[in-house]
Formats: structure tokens, sequence, C-alpha cells
């Protein structure tokens, strides 16, 4: 991996924080989910099912927040109903770490842009299910071009795709992965 790679980052319900618990492993194969739902088929597909039971890599796949550049800006959204991570364990650690932790219904522009690093706590809601609702995507995408525009700051060198004038900011889940292309007016390459 290469640090000065990357510009900024948006966890969405991210598993990689606190994985020393054993919420997630042990929610994922104990705990029933509906038949008819999107997690009853990843709970059954007998891959899936065999890493997490047998293999997980837990140690390959854990993240601490010293592990994330301090110099880009970082926005972390935790459902707060989440049966797969252990919410107050997660909010804890990164609050013990610095990050500013708000509610969704709290947020403001100024949450985005008080820390390096914010939390944002989605409130009544289980892993995944921002995806399906509208108003909490919107305040995702705003998110995710506050923290583009913050990393035209903060780097000195960006990804710049050449043909098209665009910078790409990857924002990762770990239900969904988004890609949104922002265009670059006037950001110089530094290359």
């Amino acid at each position: 991996y290469s640090p000065d790679s990357i510009a900024a980052v948006q966890f969405l319900d991210p598993i990689v924080f606190c994985l020393h618990i054993p919420c997630l492993t042990k929610s994922f194969v104990y705990s029933q989910s509906d038949p008819g739902s999107i997690s009853y088929f990843v709970r059954t597909d007998v891959i899936i099912n065999w890493t997490i039971q047998r293999s997980f890599p837990w140690s390959r796949i854990i993240l601490f927040v010293e592990d994330i550049p301090s110099n880009i800006p970082c926005s972390i959204y935790i459902s707060e109903n989440d049966v797969l991570i252990p919410v107050d364990a997660v909010t804890g650690y990164l609050k013990s770490k610095g990050a500013n932790v708000k509610s969704l219904d709290d947020v403001d522009a100024e949450h985005f842009s008080s820390s390096p690093m914010n939390v944002t706590i989605i409130r009544g809601q289980q892993h995944g299910d921002f995806a399906s609702c509208p108003k909490t995507c919107s305040i995702l995408a705003e998110n995710a071009r506050v923290l583009a525009e913050q990393a035209m700051y903060v780097l000195p060198k960006l990804i710049e795709d050449p043909t098209k004038g665009q910078i790409l900011l990857i924002v990762w889940s770990s239900t969904a992965r988004i890609c949104c292309q922002l265009e670059a007016t006037t950001i110089q390459s530094s290359r």
C-alpha cells in the first residue's frame, strides 16, 4: 500500500476496526437472518461461511487509527444497530483517538471539516441499510464531495486522469463500493 496515493477515506459500516473483539464472527455465524434477505444468501454461501468460520484473516484485515495517514481527511459512518461490528467499542475506540463523533441527525458541514477524522452514527439502521435510504445517500455523497475538496489541499500529488481532467475519489464500504468522479477545474498535477 502506498500512503502517498491516498487523498481521502470514507468508511461505510466498516468491519475493519476492533476486529480483535469477536463480534463479527460470532454474529455472522450464530445469529439467524431472514431467509429472504441478502444477508441470508451471503451467510449461507459455502465459501464465505468457511472463510468466516475457519480462515478469517483478521490480523491482515484489522485497521488501527495509526494506520490511517494523519494528514488525510477521513469520515467513518457506523449504523447504530449494526450486528456485525461492536458499535460501542468501535465508537469509543475512535473517540479515544481524537475522532469527532456525531449522530447523522446532528451533522452539518462543520462536522466534516472540523477534524481530520469524523465519525457519524446512523441512528436506527443496521449494517448496509444506508444504501436504501435516499436521505443518507445524499449526505454520503455530500461528504464525498467535501472530502474531495479537502484532498485537493492536503496532498501535494493527486491521481489525475489526463484524458478527462478528472480526479477519481474511491469510497470503500463493506457492503458497497461507490466511485464518484468529480470534475477537476483548477487542480495542478505536481508530476
